[in-house]
């Protein structure tokens, strides 16, 4: 994921419902046996930490498998 700002590319910060959104694709994903990488392309104010976390964190509430919120682990 590239960031949300469409004038400076792998800039910015991704909105929560923007997240909640990639959440719940992912959640589609899991429950049809898809395996789900989600890669986020860091920028210089570390946003991407802070949104993988987040999707991370709104993934594992929703129930997704195990090995899904490792594979989006930042860290």
């Amino acid at each position: 994921m590239h960031g949300p700002d469409h004038h400076h590319l792998y800039a910015g910060s991704y909105p929560h419902a923007d997240l909640r959104w990639w959440a719940d694709r992912i959640g589609e994903w899991d429950l049809a046996g898809h395996d789900v990488f989600v890669y986020f392309n860091n920028d210089g104010n570390a946003n991407a930490v802070r949104n993988a976390r987040t999707l991370r964190a709104l993934v594992a509430a929703d129930g997704v498998s195990q090995a899904a919120t490792s594979a989006a682990n930042p860290g």
